[in-house]
């Protein structure tokens, strides 16, 4: 009967996501979700100048991660938990794993028992903006195309560093990079790379012009010369949202948890997809994607990104061409994602109908 702030990515798969919309319904409880843009005035008031149709027809929905991620080293032999954490209470539903990491707080989102990189720590604020402009479609994308994987250092980390993601979406697509490393020559003090001034954040592009937005309560109109149209500002704190629903007992979708849900989940198939597919050198992934030149076009900057930093005859992975019919996976990977998605919840920690 309690109600819940969830933090982003708000579940640590689709299967469990579903769950908590679920739960929801069935408890009718204030369930909100961490995606803090959802409550900025700047961009309700964007999006609503934006549909009065002064831009056009949207046409792609961008997000970046491009945020500095250093290597987290490596440790010869497994480690100890920090005397002040109960390791039992903080694997919750995974088995008690052996320590390989020598931070042990924060870089497990760079292991994948744990963590899904930033695609899945950072990628779910940008992605639910994209899915804002889109509409907010509440149902599985139809298709994605996931590239990348983990390059420039070998550490204990198994997520990807840098990778794109495709969301075959309606009524436009969603186009999505990380990148974790400088902007050339592995040199931190270069800074990051960027797209169109955005480092972490968003460009939704329509027709007439784009919207830019970082990962805050500011964002901007430029037409198709990148001449600012129009700023947007202001901003409301999240976590007033979420205690006037509870007094009142009644909730925007918007911030509930199947919007949340639905957001988190274009990060999970992105990750499951990768895990379940291969590297390859990059002329056959560019045969591959005649029909997306978006994706072709960020491969092509992708691999100038490794050339500046001096990574060669990188093989990036394409990821597995994971399906969904809406509701649940689809086609030749479907029981492979489904086996990934469900994860391993160890007794004390499993769901109904697990």
């Amino acid at each position: 009967g309690k109600h819940v702030y969830v933090e982003k990515p708000v579940s640590h798969n689709i299967w469990e996501g579903e769950k908590l919309a679920l739960g929801q319904a069935d408890y009718g409880v204030v369930i909100a979700h961490g995606f803090q843009r959802r409550s900025e005035q700047a961009w309700h008031d964007v999006f609503d100048w934006v549909k009065e149709g002064h831009l056009g027809k949207l046409t792609l929905a961008r997000g970046f991660c491009y945020k500095p991620r250093k290597s987290i080293g490596k440790v010869s032999a497994p480690v100890k938990a920090p005397k002040t954490v109960d390791y039992d209470l903080w694997s919750g539903p995974r088995e008690m794993l052996p320590i390989r990491r020598s931070q042990f707080h924060y870089d497990w989102h760079w292991q994948s028992p744990y963590g899904n990189g930033d695609l899945g720590n950072q990628g779910p604020h940008q992605l639910d903006v994209c899915r804002w402009a889109l509409g907010d479609p509440m149902h599985l994308p139809p298709a994605i195309i996931s590239i990348g994987g983990r390059y420039g250092y070998v550490d204990d980390g198994d997520t990807a560093n840098t990778q794109i993601l495709y969301v075959d979406h309606k009524p436009a697509p969603i186009l999505f990079e990380v990148r974790g490393l400088p902007k050339k020559g592995l040199d931190w003090k270069n800074g990051m790379p960027e797209y169109k001034g955005v480092t972490i954040g968003n460009v939704i592009e329509y027709e007439g012009g784009s919207l830019l937005g970082g990962h805050n309560s500011g964002c901007k109109v430029v037409d198709k010369d990148g001449k600012t149209l129009k700023e947007f500002k202001g901003g409301k704190d999240h976590i007033h949202n979420f205690i006037d629903a509870c007094h009142s007992g009644k909730q925007d979708v918007m911030h509930g948890a199947e919007n949340g849900h639905h957001s988190a989940a274009l990060a999970h198939i992105g990750a499951h997809a990768l895990q379940l597919g291969k590297e390859l050198p990059v002329d056959q992934i560019k045969a591959s994607l005649t029909k997306t030149p978006q994706v072709a076009e960020a491969v092509d900057r992708m691999m100038e990104h490794f050339e500046a930093n001096g990574i060669g005859a990188t093989k990036p992975g394409l990821g597995a061409p994971l399906t969904t019919d809406g509701k649940a996976f689809t086609g030749e990977f479907a029981e492979a994602a489904n086996q990934l998605d469900r994860e391993h919840y160890r007794a004390g920690h499993t769901l109904p109908n697990a």
